[in-house]
């Protein structure tokens, strides 16, 4: 219908405008998964560093208070012998079928601690600020609806990759919108500053 279609126009126009976010033209970032529920199982106990999964991860923060599961720091190191889990990273849900209130739900992981496979984490070494501006991107509504244009059963890392985002340039709209995140992390049901985010956004977009 003639909705849809103006949809698909936009799409594409944002496309041409702005590079993937995975292509090394624009923030040549990648995302994956870190630990395995079921795989890794035998390694988690009582002790150690929160483990958190998807349902523990909400727009913007993160609720390691209800992780169940605890992992040793050795262990953890032995798994993911790089260290990325003693580094901030931006992660999101892997959120499956379109019915859902969100397609794209993301927080950025505090160090020392760990994720399993229903989180996609960010891979590439990237300064907070820049990952709280994509933290912001990713939780706007007009991000969300791009992704739901896309998206098949879940969202995909290849998804996600494919995603076109404005370049980092460190302009004051960009640091706004990094700095609204991290307002949302604590402040949760701050609509207001929810509303100023998803305007910033939608603003970069057109």
């Amino acid at each position: 219908d003639t909705g849809e279609h103006a949809h698909l126009v936009w799409l594409h126009g944002i496309a041409r405008t702005f590079p993937a976010l995975g292509d090394a033209a624009g923030w040549s970032v990648q995302f994956g998964r870190e630990l395995n529920a079921t795989e890794d199982r035998a390694s988690f106990g009582a002790e150690g560093l929160p483990v958190i999964e998807g349902k523990h991860v909400m727009p913007f923060e993160v609720d390691q208070a209800a992780a169940v599961q605890r992992i040793k720091r050795s262990r953890a190191i032995e798994l993911l012998p790089d260290g990325r889990f003693t580094h901030p990273r931006l992660a999101y849900r892997d959120v499956s079928g379109a019915p859902n209130r969100r397609a794209l739900i993301a927080a950025v992981v505090p160090a020392d601690v760990i994720t399993t496979h229903t989180l996609f984490c960010l891979r590439t070494p990237l300064e907070l600020l820049r990952q709280q501006f994509l933290c912001g991107l990713f939780n706007s509504s007009t991000l969300d609806a791009i992704v739901r244009m896309l998206m098949g059963g879940h969202v995909t890392t290849s998804l996600v990759e494919a995603l076109p985002v404005p370049i980092w340039t460190g302009e004051p709209d960009q640091i706004a919108i990094a700095s609204l995140a991290e307002q949302l992390r604590d402040e949760a049901g701050n609509v207001d500053a929810l509303a100023e985010l998803n305007a910033r956004v939608a603003e970069l977009y057109h």
